[in-house]
């Protein structure tokens, strides 16, 4: 093991919570505490164990015993292998799909079932994509990589990415997150549009400042405003920070008034349940943007992140052009307003016929994750 790597662990072991129980014996092992309510509700809260893998806890029993049977080569992997011996693992599940440890753990457990969900979108043709270079690498190796079941976004992500490297049955399902906190009213209020912000305090591109990142929404919100003005509707910003306030006063500086509402985010999700209610969603690129688009919802992209880094993506992929019925990567009042015009003049069923096609090639919808619950009664059939 190479000293930085040992310091590493020594950095997460300190801060981490001590735990000194052999795990208990459960079929279910989840990987990472992500969005674990999820998985609360599918395989019962008391179903399951719980691999922390960000340094909030270590288990020492865990620990001592990868050391002996493993050695202290690739720890981080061998700790899960034990975890998942000592706890009798019959299926692992994850919604964190950037763990390239996560792929391989099938290679030392041939009978043990994983399902990996994609937890969000990225930019496969950017270098310096951590995820994109791990399977570069562990294919220059040689290594195996495999899950039984990857359920994802889309084919594009599957044709371009994961299919080169990942050997699994693949299943489009869109956002995991989206399926869950599924539509649950077509009604909407009238006169609402709402904006989905993605403000961040920390640096969200190492090396440049915010400001530069957020010119988009400092060019786009004043004409948003205008139009909301001239058109009776009513502007609501969705908050996207977990301190309301300070991103709140990024909104006031941009629009120089009070004349809006902003809803700050909860860990209830709310923000999907207010994207259903709008008659109008706008966004930048967010990944809630997209998932009210496969909600069936009238949304907008106005995006010209790609004009500030290479590492940001234009709408839509690569399969589609820069502008479009509801998205542009062009700037200018004039591309906005007539974004807003079409879905301001548009019934839900012309909407509906004009884009479904295009955005379920984006992003796939499957409320209440059906296919998951498929596939977890199937496993739970063949195991009996």
């Amino acid at each position: 093991m190479k000293m930085n790597t040992l310091i590493y662990y020594l950095r997460l072991f300190i801060k981490s919570k001590i735990i000194f129980l052999k795990p208990k014996k459960k079929d279910y092992l989840v990987l990472d505490k992500l969005y674990i309510q999820i998985f609360s509700k599918y395989l019962g809260k008391d179903n399951f164990n719980i691999l922390k893998i960000r340094g909030e806890e270590t288990n020492i029993y865990v620990l001592i015993y990868a050391i002996f049977k493993f050695g202290l080569k690739n720890l981080s992997l061998s700790y899960i292998n034990s975890y998942i011996e000592l706890s009798n693992a019959k299926y692992c599940l994850s919604f964190n799909h950037a763990r390239i440890d996560f792929y391989k753990i099938k290679n030392f457990h041939k009978k043990l079932k994983v399902i990996i969900f994609q937890n969000g979108g990225l930019n496969i043709k950017f270098p310096n994509q951590f995820f994109v270079k791990s399977l570069e690498k562990s294919k220059l190796e040689k290594q195996l990589l495999q899950v039984d079941f990857f359920l994802i976004f889309n084919d594009f992500y599957k044709k371009n990415l994961f299919n080169s490297f990942i050997k699994a049955k693949y299943i489009n399902i869109g956002s995991y997150r989206n399926n869950f906190y599924y539509k649950k009213s077509n009604k909407v209020r009238k006169n609402v549009i709402t904006f989905i912000s993605q403000f961040r305090l920390h640096d969200v591109h190492p090396g440049y400042k915010n400001a530069e990142i957020y010119k988009t929404e400092k060019i786009i919100l004043p004409v948003i405003y205008n139009y909301c003005k001239k058109n009776k509707y009513k502007l609501e910003i969705l908050g996207a920070e977990w301190e309301p306030e300070k991103e709140k006063k990024f909104y006031y500086q941009i629009l120089n008034n009070n004349d809006w509402t902003f809803h700050k985010r909860t860990s209830k999700n709310n923000s999907y349940y207010f994207t259903d209610k709008s008659n109008i969603v706008i966004f930048v690129d967010s990944n809630l943007g997209l998932e009210s688009l496969a909600r069936g919802n009238k949304t907008i992209s106005i995006n010209y992140r790609g004009e500030f880094h290479k590492s940001y993506i234009n709408f839509g992929y690569n399969f589609l052009s820069k502008r479009g019925r509801f998205w542009t990567n062009y700037r200018g009042s004039n591309e906005i307003h007539k974004l807003l015009n079409y879905a301001n003049k548009t019934s839900i069923k012309k909407w509906n016929k004009d884009n479904s096609k295009i955005i379920n090639n984006i992003l796939e919808y499957d409320p209440d994750n059906s296919v998951f619950k498929k596939i977890l009664a199937n496993l739970k059939k063949n195991k009996n």
